[in-house]
């Protein structure tokens, strides 16, 4: 994404070598120290990352914490919230894409810790450029009184945390999931993905996390992104890109399936061309672009690129680029509305199913979260290898898509492998 107006000023200075994840977090806890502390988000790749400080307008709806909002009202309260022009930031959780007849957990016992849905448009933005082998730049898009309160400084050191220390697998997910498949193998449904919590300790350090995305696999459609407001904190380093371009055209870098890493190249080699021919996995995938296909298609044309597997750190996904000829008159909450995703195939069927398996709110997990410049150019990440902190503690969520071919062992497998995934660090 570009957007116009740049400027340098030489009291924004960066040190070489740094990256601009590492340096927006700097930004970010120089504006979490202010007092009172003001909302930031930082949201882009290990090159390039938007820094949105402060909140001039915003948006924060909870659609179950008293009376529930209705999801046509949720959607038109977003839409009039967006104005054209203007820097747009935010996240859409999951509860938005329950129909309005779910019985969803309400009140402060029951529903999600954090607002279903929580967008702003910011006081100041930065844009970090860090190219390998240049100095960096830090530009100032819109300006603001706050930005001349920060005084960002690199963060004390931190250790690495493996979480699967934390993890206590419940045989809740392991029943879940075999109870869904005999409800796919009876014809209730095709795919439907399913997800726990992991509860985790509160040192955990959410910033620190954000500053050390993972460098090794394809990291090109990675996002690194870092949210704090007075509601909820969010840091995760998302693979799946679900939205990049603007409201003319734009493409949405769907995964779907996956499969495990191994550090000997030969062994590694042999996985990989396991993965492209394991039938479960390929219906996965095949299943999960045909639902994002129908719901993008709402919105104009969809055409498909080729199939492609892209590795991470430990593991590996299917992924398969489609690209949307966007339809004139297509309101924005539409579009978002198409972008969240449900895992869930067919939709009535399966979230019918999903309301009774998952009776505690996923908050913002699995919803989406980007930004969208003056200019109308956007990015839209799905919530994914994320840590979270908000009124029920600090936590994650590891999920699993459920098809007629699957095993309760397998994609219990599976949660542990994205768990594997997660960065996470706490202070050394």
């Amino acid at each position: 994404m570009a957007s116009a107006g740049i400027s340098n000023p030489p009291r924004y200075s960066a040190t070489e070598g740094d990256s601009a994840v590492s340096l927006a977090a700097q930004w970010c806890r120089a504006a979490r120290e202010l007092s009172p502390p003001v909302s930031v988000m930082a949201f882009g790749t290990f090159n390039s990352v938007y820094l949105l400080v402060g909140e001039a307008h915003k948006l924060s709806l909870h659609r179950y914490l008293e009376q529930p909002i209705i999801a046509a009202d949720l959607w038109n309260r977003l839409e009039a919230f967006c104005r054209p022009g203007r820097f747009l930031a935010g996240y859409v959780g999951f509860d938005a894409v329950w129909a309005d007849g779910a019985s969803r957990p309400t009140g402060p016992g029951g529903a999600a810790a954090s607002p279903t849905l929580h967008f702003w448009e910011p006081d100041a933005v930065l844009r970090i450029d860090a190219e390998p082998g240049s100095h960096p730049r830090v530009s100032v898009l819109r300006d603001a009184p706050v930005l001349r309160a920060l005084r960002p400084r690199p963060l004390e050191p931190a250790a690495a945390v493996g979480l699967a220390r934390f993890d206590r697998e419940s045989p809740q997910f392991s029943a879940s999931v075999a109870r869904t498949i005999r409800a796919i193998r009876r014809g209730e449904s095709e795919r439907l993905t399913l997800a726990r919590r992991v509860d985790l300790p509160d040192d955990l350090d959410l910033l620190g996390s954000f500053a050390m995305p993972p460098t090794a696999g394809d990291v090109h459609l990675m996002r690194s992104f870092y949210v704090a407001t007075p509601g909820i904190e969010i840091a995760g380093h998302s693979p799946e890109l679900l939205a990049q371009g603007n409201s003319r055209r734009f493409t949405c870098y769907k995964l779907s399936g996956t499969g495990p890493r191994h550090r000997d190249p030969q062994q590694d080699a042999r996985l990989r061309t396991e993965l492209l021919a394991d039938a479960k996995v390929l219906q996965e995938h095949a299943l999960s672009q045909q639902a994002t296909r129908r719901a993008l298609a709402t919105l104009g044309r969809v055409s498909a690129g080729a199939m492609e597997v892209m590795d991470r750190r430990g593991l590996r996904h299917l992924m398969t680029p489609l690209t949307v000829d966007v339809k004139a008159g297509v309101a924005w909450s539409t579009l978002m509305q198409a972008l969240v995703q449900t895992g869930a195939a067919p939709r009535e069927p399966a979230l019918k199913a999903l309301d009774e398996i998952e009776t505690c709110s996923r908050g913002a997990y699995y919803g989406v979260i980007g930004l969208r410049t003056p200019e109308g150019e956007f990015e839209f990440s799905q919530v994914l290898r994320s840590l979270i902190r908000d009124g029920s503690g600090v936590h994650t969520f590891v999920g699993a898509a459920v098809t007629g071919q699957s095993t309760a062992e397998g994609e219990t497998a599976e949660t542990r492998l994205k768990l594997d995934d997660i960065v996470a660090v706490r202070p050394a």
